[in-house]
């Protein structure tokens, strides 16, 4: 079974995280910092993929496209939703660290210019409170778990490719460093 994708229980008062206090929102950051590579190396081994090393990071998650879109489509990972298919707790969590995965890869191929932060301004953006991918531009910020997310669920219903933490990769790389 997958693990689920489940923040301390600090954080589970039933308060969203524009709610969230300074001190919580840096907390949350802290604590998914502390298992990123625990929760990336579950992501590989579901994948029955080894560690990126020396590939093309695009082209490896290329692959990992693929090979989570597979799982994705499982009944473990996804539901039948009227014509549709929803996310399960595990597909969440696959699709989350999905974008942990693209986030290490930025961070990795930047030298270290893109950096996690939580994302204090706009209060109206969706990743308000939550850690957010900044490279060298302060406003422009990329929120990978969010979006990793939101692609998951479009390349099950057939509106985005499994090509999409690729080109996620590609993008973002260029936007954090211009």
């Amino acid at each position: 079974m997958y693990p689920l994708f489940v923040p301390p229980n600090r954080l589970l008062n039933g308060r969203r995280p524009k709610q969230w206090t300074d001190d919580e929102a840096q907390f949350y950051l802290e604590w998914l910092l502390s298992v990123q590579d625990l929760r990336v190396a579950a992501l590989l081994k579901e994948l029955e993929l080894p560690p990126a090393s020396g590939e093309s990071e695009a082209e490896y998650l290329r692959e990992a496209g693929k090979r989570a879109t597979d799982r994705l489509a499982s009944t473990s990972y996804s539901t039948q939703v009227g014509k549709g298919l929803n996310l399960t707790g595990q597909g969440s969590a696959l699709a989350a660290d999905m974008g942990l995965l693209v986030a290490q890869l930025l961070v990795r191929a930047s030298g270290q210019k893109i950096h996690w932060s939580v994302r204090k301004e706009p209060m109206t953006d969706a990743s308000y409170n939550l850690p957010v991918l900044f490279g060298t531009h302060p406003r422009m910020a990329l929120d990978p778990i969010g979006g990793s997310m939101v692609e998951a669920k479009a390349v099950l219903r057939g509106k985005s490719t499994p090509a999409v933490w690729s080109d996620i990769f590609r993008v973002w790389l260029q936007k954090l460093l211009s």
